[in-house]
Order: structure tokens, then sequence, then C-alpha cells
């Protein structure tokens, strides 16, 4: 990115902010940042399925990459919304590593031990595609 910004070439950081010292120390000047509020958007997501849930209901939660602030956010968004409804237990927290295969395999496990899951929530559209992968390959 250094090359680039010496090159004079516009560079915007979308989504998970870089690092500003490792940014400093490289001599990375004025990057913009532009991002979301993940939490939110997670909680919103998860509050409008939580709102439907009528019933004792078990629930996973399928994390990005454990430690990278939007998948943070996004697991705290999904707790707190999932976390207001008195019919609903959390029964699993996994990552999948914002990746098809990993979604796939990780829900494969969750549904074996727990094939009565009767809500997903997943930080990312690829690992849900993995989730709908194990649902749906019959």
């Amino acid at each position: 990115m250094k090359i680039a910004q010496d090159a004079k070439i516009p560079i915007v950081n979308i989504d998970n902010q870089l690092d500003p010292d490792l940014s400093k120390k490289l001599g990375l000047l004025n990057v913009p940042f532009i991002s979301v509020d993940n939490e939110m958007g997670a909680y919103l997501s998860v509050k409008y399925i939580s709102d439907m849930i009528i019933k004792p209901t078990k629930v996973a939660i399928i994390e990005g990459i454990r430690g990278v602030a939007n998948a943070e956010q996004r697991k705290t968004g999904a707790l707190k919304a999932f976390n207001e409804n008195k019919n609903i237990t959390i029964i699993s927290k996994e990552t999948g590593n914002c990746n098809i295969d990993e979604g796939y395999a990780v829900s494969q496990k969750m549904f074996a031990s727990n094939p009565d899951i009767g809500a997903v929530f997943c930080a990312n559209d690829m690992m849900a595609l993995g989730v709908i992968d194990i649902r749906f390959e019959n």
C-alpha cells in the first residue's frame, strides 16, 4: 500500500480498519476508513429473527474470524439480540472463519449433535452459504 500511496494512487480502507500503529510505522498517511456499524447490523438482523421465535428454540452462532474487529462486533450484536428473548437458548458458538467450507463443516458438526437447532446466525454470507449446503443437501 505504501508503494501505491507514494505513486499517488488513492487508497481507501474498507470495513476492517488498518492497525494505526503499523500504518504509522509503514508511513501510510491519511488513509480514509469506511465501514458500517457491524454490531448494530447484526443486532437488527438477529432481532428480526428473534422476535419471530415464540416457543423454546435452540440457536447457534457461526462467528467470523475471532479477534477481527468486525467479526467480534457482529457476534456481540447477535448475542445481545438473542439474549433478549427468553425462548432462545444459544447452544453453540463456533467460528467458520468467514469461509464457505468451514461454515459447512462447523454447521455439519452443530446439526449432528443438535439436530433440533431452530435458527442460525452467520457473521457473513460465505459461512451462511455453507450452512445452506448442509441443511439442504439431502
